[in-house]
């Protein structure tokens, strides 16, 4: 019978944090797959950090990571070698294949529970989910970024 996958990756994304609360810590959202990599975003409950990894899932290792001084809330997003991270308030435009920053964006408003959507050029996400654990301000917006 074929082995299943599901196994090693759920042990690889509970390691990724060694501290984690229900609130605050670990692997809250899905990641994204561009047919070789996985990339996912974890916070740290003892930080009040997150981070982003591509990982190679043949192995488990981290290909890049990048921290943020802030926390993930929502879905990571690729497309056409780009990812983008809702990280708090802020939408980091990342090069997938090395975790360089392209761009940010401070929405004006908590980015969570969600993943970006990526369509002929443009990127949508929306703005301003209030939760208890946020002292960002609730703008309720969909905004719509596009290349130039």
């Amino acid at each position: 019978p074929p082995r299943s996958t599901l196994f090693p990756y759920t042990t690889l994304f509970r390691s990724l944090t060694p501290s984690r609360s229900p609130a605050t810590g670990g692997v809250l959202n899905n990641g994204a797959f561009d047919g070789k990599f996985f990339y996912v975003g974890a916070n740290d409950a003892d930080s009040m950090k997150a981070t982003v990894f591509k990982l190679d899932p043949m192995t488990g290792k981290d290909v890049w990571t990048k921290q943020f001084d802030k926390m993930i809330w929502g879905g990571l997003s690729l497309a056409n070698g780009v990812l983008v991270a809702p990280i708090n308030d802020d939408l980091y435009i990342l090069n997938a294949d090395d975790g360089s920053v392209l761009n940010m964006f401070n929405t004006g408003g908590t980015t969570a529970g969600g993943a970006a959507a990526i369509a002929q050029g443009k990127i949508v996400v929306k703005s301003g989910l209030s939760y208890a654990l946020s002292n960002t301000l609730n703008n309720n917006e969909i905004i719509c970024y596009a290349l130039q």
